[in-house]
C-alpha cells in the first residue's frame, strides 16, 4: 500500500539503507515501520526481513535471499528485482536524506496508530475501560519515548570505548548540571543532572514559589531551556515575578506600573538583552489545579512538538495541588505516586526536575530531615535530591531561612545554607553556609 507522502523511491531507499548502516537508527525505526511504508515489493520484503527475522545487515538479507530461492519462496521476477534492489541500495549514501527518513517515518506511524489506536480506545471504554489511563496510554503509543536517544550500547563492555564516549559526551557539552540560585549551594554541590529530580519543602509562606523564580532565572541566564509549570498561581503573577527578578525592579511598582525614569530605562536596557533570550530559553505554562502527570505529559508533547522547545530544566511549583493519574489505595499512597510519576516522566525526557512542595505539618525552628513531614519518607525515598526550607523565630526577624540538605544521591548531604529571600525583587541572595 502506498504512502500517503507521496515519497520517492529513492527517498525510500535511504530509510532501508540507513536501517541497514546505522544501528541506532534501526532501533528507533523498527518498532514503528511496517511493509506498508514502502511501495515497491522489494522493499516490502526486505523491510519484512529485518522486522520479523532481524536481519540487520547486508549479508543477512543476501543469506536470506538466497535460502528463499532454494526453498522456491519466491519466483523469478521478484529475485531479480531484488538483487537489483539490494545493489542499489548497498551503494547508496545519502545522510541528507536519511537524516529526515525518521520523522517521516513517525509521521507515517502516527496517522496509522492514530486510527487503530481511537477503534482500540472505544473498545476498551465500552467494556468499562479508565478513559484516562486509555487516552495516556494512547498518547504514549502515538508519540513514543519522550527520549531521543536509544540505549542500545553496552557500557561495561569495553572500558576504553566507555571512557571516549563520556570524554565525547563532556566536550560537547551534554553533561549539564542545572542551577539552584543559590551560590554557596551551587559552588558545593550543584544542581540536579538531567535525569534527576530534587524535591524543595517549605511551610506556607516560608518563600517557595520566591524560589522557583530565583531558580528559573539561574538556569535561563546559564542558557539552559527552562519550562516552569505553575498550578496554584496566577500565570500573569508568575510572569510578572519574572519580570521583577530580572530587571529588580520592585514587585509592587510593577503591579503599579508606576516607574520612574530611572527604572524605566533599566527595564528597557534589561529587556533589549534578554528578551531574546527569555523568548528561547523561558516557556511558562499554568495548568489547573487538580492536574495530573497526563496533563503535564500532554502539555510537554505541545510544546515539543507546536513550538519546537525542547526543556532541560523543569520546575513544578506546588505538586501537593496535582492528582494521580489513577486512584490509589489512601491518600499517601497517591501522593507517593504523583513523585514515582515525576520520576519516570523525568529519567524518560532527560531533564532536571525541581518541585516545590507544601509541608503537611509546622516544622518551624526543626531542623528537618527526610521524615520531618508527613508523607515525606516516601517521597523522599524516590527523589535524587531532598531539600527543607526552615526559619527559626530569630531567621523570622533577619528575613533569613535555612536550607537543609536531607538527601543527596551521590553528593555531600546534612549540609544548610542561609539564604535571605528577597519578596520584593523575586530572589534568593546567599548569605552562607552553616
Amino acid at each position: 500500500m502506498a504512502t500517503d507522502f507521496n515519497l520517492s523511491i529513492n527517498f525510500q531507499r535511504s530509510v532501508v539503507s540507513r536501517m541497514l548502516r546505522d544501528r541506532q537508527f534501526y532501533y528507533e525505526v523498527k518498532p514503528m515501520l511496517s511493509a506498508e511504508f514502502f511501495d515497491s515489493a522489494p522493499l516490502q520484503w526486505i523491510c519484512r526481513k529485518m522486522i520479523n527475522e532481524r536481519a540487520s545487515g547486508f549479508e543477512m538479507i543476501t543469506v536470506m535471499l538466497k535460502q528463499e530461492t532454494l526453498k522456491k519462496k519466491i519466483n523469478d521476477d521478484l529475485k531479480l528485482a531484488l538483487i537489483d534492489e539490494i545493489k542499489i541500495i548497498y551503494n547508496r549514501d545519502t545522510p541528507e536524506e536519511a537524516d529526515y527518513a525518521i520523522k517521516l517515518v513517525k509521521d507515517f506511524i502516527v496517522s496509522q496508530k492514530l486510527s487503530n489506536g481511537m477503534y482500540q480506545a472505544s473498545v476498551r471504554l465500552k467494556d468499562g475501560g479508565d478513559a484516562n489511563l486509555i487516552l495516556d496510554r494512547l498518547r504514549t503509543d502515538i508519540a513514543g519515548d519522550y527520549s531521543e536517544k536509544a540505549n542500545t550500547i553496552n557500557y561495561v563492555a569495553n572500558r576504553r570505548e566507555r571512557f571516549t564516549e563520556r570524554q565525547d559526551t563532556v566536550d560537547q557539552g551534554l553533561v549539564v548540571q542545572a542551577s539552584t540560585g543559590i551560590k554557596a549551594m551551587d559552588e558545593d554541590i550543584g544542581g540536579p543532572f538531567l535525569g534527576q529530580v530534587w524535591s524543595f519543602f517549605g511551610n506556607t509562606n516560608i518563600g517557595k514559589s520566591i524560589f522557583a523564580m530565583s531558580i528559573g532565572r539561574a538556569n535561563l541566564l546559564a542558557d539552559l531551556k527552562t519550562w516552569h509549570i505553575v498550578i496554584e498561581d496566577p500565570r500573569e503573577m508568575t510572569l510578572q515575578r519574572y519580570d521583577t527578578a530580572f530587571t529588580g525592579i520592585k514587585y509592587d511598582t510593577f503591579t503599579n506600573c508606576s516607574f520612574t525614569k530611572e527604572e524605566a530605562e533599566r527595564i528597557e536596557k534589561v529587556f533589549v538583552i534578554l528578551e531574546g533570550k527569555r523568548a528561547e530559553n523561558l516557556y511558562v505554562s499554568k495548568l489547573n489545579d487538580n492536574c495530573s502527570m497526563t496533563d503535564i505529559k500532554e502539555e510537554y508533547q505541545r510544546i515539543r512538538y507546536k513550538y519546537k522547545f525542547h526543556p532541560q530544566v523543569v520546575i513544578i511549583d506546588s505538586p501537593h495541588s496535582m492528582e494521580p493519574s489513577r486512584q490509589r489505595e489512601s491518600t499517601r499512597i497517591a501522593y507517593k505516586g504523583i513523585y514515582e510519576e515525576i520520576r519516570e516522566f523525568t529519567r524518560k525526557a532527560l531533564v532536571a526536575t525541581f518541585l516545590l512542595d507544601q509541608s503537611k505539618q509546622e516544622v518551624e525552628g526543626k531542623v528537618a530531615g527526610t521524615d520531618a513531614f508527613s508523607e515525606s519518607y516516601d517521597k523522599a525515598r524516590i527523589v535524587d535530591g531532598f531539600v527543607t526550607l526552615n526559619q527559626t523565630r530569630p531567621q523570622r526577624k533577619e528575613g533569613t531561612i535555612q536550607l537543609y540538605v536531607a538527601k543527596m544521591k551521590d553528593r555531600e548531604k546534612h549540609m544548610s545554607y542561609i539564604c535571605r529571600p528577597r519578596f520584593d525583587i523575586m530572589r534568593y541572595d546567599s548569605v552562607g553556609g552553616v
